[in-house]
């Protein structure tokens, strides 16, 4: 039986729609929405692999078959709901209740992954130049057979995309998206990209800051080769433009740097470049967008956004990282392991060190309720050379860097000698500890009266193994 999934929980409560203004409830396990009394209901299905899907469109009982793409039913005269009244083998369906759709069809079934075990999926460790490794995962996005690469970053929440790697010319120029007179959505390979134009912000808090500047769209996300998990629709940042303190340039075509998939338990908040007076009233709760709420929202791990079966935990899990040489532009070549496991089991989790997180109450959309954790975990020691002191900090794999932000008060070496050891503890446990001679002066960073939490880059994921829970807020370290 299928544990609940917040998201799917949303779109069966917010998912009927009525010309008339009526309301209803949804069955449990079941997606409905309405459709006009007259005309022919067209509809595609994304994703579609298993066998069993079968749709009630009013009266009619319609069979979908696996991979089908498309349907057609006339439901005759009289309000015609459309029901997943079977879901597929080892998938879960969801029909969408607003739109974007293409000139040819009026309504869309978005199919996801039914995690029953966990399920390792193929990454790269990609050491990109002498200063920078990383964590990419070949994913695919949409409809489209094209593949391209996203950083696996646990220091971030929610999907950010180079343009340009999956949208053509006519869709997308240096200058932005061109949408037809009067429209304000385009659709395009099963993508669906909004109007609304936002930034994502990285980095600060000791660290150089820069940002995305884009589109907010929504898209299925394909984790793996062959595409073994894909996600239900999750909000994209379709991101032209990267900015620091110089101003805002456009992405290159071949900039994978640019495709970020963060992964931690958290919402990040976007910011809508239409309220640069901070007119609209700040979200106490952080809320993640959707195809009906896309200002004033944020963006949450793509891993959310799948239906888990009982006994599988909502969550991810990294193992440790060997690195290849493998530069940004031939990411295609590096090799690949099946470094990522999603959905988490006691037996899978047995023998790490753990703590957690601090959560709040998050919603999807208006209806949906999530469990938003941060990343950051308190009672962190971290201790060199003599020094030591207490904070807290994340570890963070989409940073190249680690940072060290020494509090008022504290006494914390500016520079640390070749031959000290670094260590981080949580409470009593060293979970990570390095030579000094083992990273280079660009990848450590120590700023002195910073209160602030501190950063354990991506050299912690090349030693050791990190998972995260998204029930509960547990983070484990090995």
């Amino acid at each position: 039986m299928a544990r609940p999934n917040p998201l799917l929980n949303y779109l069966a409560a917010g998912a009927l729609l009525c010309l008339t203004g009526c309301q209803a409830t949804a069955s449990p396990g079941m997606v409905e929405t309405a459709w006009p009394a007259d005309g022919l209901i067209a509809g595609r299905i994304h994703h579609l692999s298993g066998d069993g899907l079968v749709l009630q469109v009013g009266n009619e009982h319609v069979a979908i078959a696996a991979n089908q793409t498309r349907f057609s039913v006339d439901p005759g005269r009289g309000p015609a709901r459309i029901d997943v009244e079977r879901q597929p083998v080892g998938q879960m369906c969801v029909v969408d209740r607003l739109g974007g759709h293409g000139a040819d069809y009026n309504v869309s079934i978005y199919c996801e992954t039914f995690v029953t075990r966990p399920v390792a999926v193929e990454v790269s460790a990609a050491r990109v130049s002498t200063k920078t490794d990383r964590i990419f995962a070949p994913i695919r996005v949409g409809d489209g057979s094209q593949e391209v690469h996203g950083l696996i970053d646990t220091g971030s929440a929610g999907v950010v995309l180079n343009a340009f790697q999956v949208f053509p010319s006519s869709v997308l120029s240096k200058d932005g998206f061109h949408f037809p007179q009067g429209s304000h959505r385009i659709a395009y390979d099963g993508m669906i990209v909004t109007d609304v134009v936002i930034e994502k912000k990285y980095g600060g808090r000791g660290d150089t800051a820069h940002a995305s500047k884009g589109n907010l769209g929504f898209a299925q996300i394909s984790f793996g080769t062959n595409g073994q998990v894909v996600t239900g629709l999750v909000p994209v940042l379709f991101a032209y433009a990267r900015g620091d303190e110089k101003g805002f340039r456009p992405f290159g075509i071949k900039d994978s740097s640019a495709n970020i998939i963060g992964i931690n338990a958290d919402v990040n908040m976007l910011q809508d470049l239409d309220d640069e007076g901070g007119s609209k009233a700040p979200q106490r709760t952080p809320v993640v967008c959707d195809e009906r709420v896309v200002t004033d929202c944020g963006m949450a791990s793509p891993l959310r956004k799948l239906a888990f079966a009982s006994g599988i935990g909502q969550g991810f899990l990294l193992d440790r990282m060997s690195m290849s040489d493998c530069p940004i532009t031939q990411l295609q070549d590096c090799p690949l392991n099946r470094g990522l496991t999603i959905g988490l089991t006691e037996g899978l989790t047995r023998d790490f060190t753990r703590t957690y997180t601090h959560c709040r109450s998050g919603m999807i959309g208006t209806t949906g309720r999530l469990n938003a954790c941060s990343q950051v975990i308190d009672n962190i020691t971290i201790a060199a050379n003599g020094y030591a002191f207490r904070g807290s900090s994340i570890f963070d794999s989409g940073n190249p860097k680690t940072i060290i932000n020494v509090p008022a008060g504290a006494r914390f070496g500016n520079a640390l000698p070749y031959d000290a050891v670094l260590r981080v503890s949580i409470g009593s446990d060293v979970v990570y500890g390095t030579r000094v001679s083992e990273m280079s002066p660009d990848k450590l960073t120590i700023n002195q009266n910073m209160n602030i939490r501190s950063c354990v880059g991506i050299l912690f994921f090349e030693k050791h193994a990190y998972f995260m829970d998204y029930d509960n807020g547990m983070v484990g370290l090995r």
